[in-house]
């Protein structure tokens, strides 16, 4: 027996296609994103609407295998101008999670939107302590400051690199910054320790606490999709493309990009942690 709750129009065939092929025991939407645009031009004035969910799917069992295979599923039935972004973990993962009071899953499982679940399921959340401070400074900079400062690093190897018109190593410096930024930001934030390369996942993350970050990238262009190409396959392409180049103009254009994450992130952190504080 199965109990649906609260399916949009843009999710459920993305619902259905996860239930049938991989047997979820629960599905919890923790983040929906939607941006309408308005196009307007000599033949046509119109509105584009665009979701993004972030998605918590716990399935009986879980591995990597199974996490890249939902993730391949979603990406070939999404409705067009709609965006997923999942999380796959185990039962079991999930209920040690809650034995041990995990902050991240905590939260999902407490205040996020049932999608799905699987009648007589047991993932009962101890009702939270509001007063309890959430963020603990020094755990937070612990968690922050090694990611965050190989992220630094990272940069500006990238920043000589351009000196030295070295652009495609510039370009996969600055993917590795990226990665290592959002991964600094996560754990801070969410208490979650991601371990995906994935820049996409990464900002999708980042993203649930921090919308300003999803602009980063718009790809409302053909330049905004290549120049979010380039970043995104810099992790291999560098590495294992025979004959390989990076324009100039690119490379710099991820550079101050780069740069405007940076400082986003860490406004967001600086902020949280001050008002932590002052909770305090």
């Amino acid at each position: 027996m199965t109990e649906y709750t609260d399916i949009t129009i843009e999710l459920k065939s993305v619902i259905d296609k996860i239930i049938k092929n991989d047997a979820a025991v629960a599905i919890i939407c923790f983040g929906h994103y939607f941006k309408s645009v308005k196009y307007e031009g000599c033949y046509q004035s119109t509105y584009i609407n665009n979701h993004h969910f972030d998605l918590l799917v716990i399935l009986k069992e879980c591995n990597r295998y199974k996490d890249h295979e939902i993730n391949d599923l979603i990406n070939s039935c999404c409705p067009e101008n709609t965006s997923v972004n999942v999380l796959c973990h185990s039962e079991p993962s999930i209920q040690l999670a809650i034995k041990n009071h995990h902050q991240f899953f905590g939260k999902i499982l407490s205040e996020g939107k049932w999608l799905y679940r699987i009648k007589d399921s047991q993932f009962e959340i101890a009702e939270i302590d509001k007063s309890k401070k959430i963020l603990d400074d020094m755990t937070v900079k612990c968690s922050y400051t090694r990611a965050f400062d190989l992220s630094d690093r990272f940069f500006q190897m990238a920043s000589d690199a351009i000196h030295l018109e070295m652009y495609d190593m510039s370009v996969f410096l600055l993917h590795q910054s990226v990665e290592q930024m959002c991964i600094a930001s996560i754990k801070a934030h969410l208490g979650f320790k991601a371990t995906t390369h994935s820049i996409i996942k990464l900002i999708d993350l980042v993203g649930s606490y921090l919308i300003s970050a999803k602009d980063l990238f718009p790809c409302n262009t053909l330049f905004e999709k290549e120049l979010y190409c380039y970043l995104l396959k810099a992790y291999t392409d560098v590495r294992y493309k025979v004959s390989y180049d990076i324009p100039s103009n690119i490379a710099v254009c991820l550079f101050h990009r780069v740069r405007y994450f940076r400082d986003l992130i860490v406004g967001k952190f600086k902020s949280e942690l001050e008002t932590t504080r002052i909770g305090g």
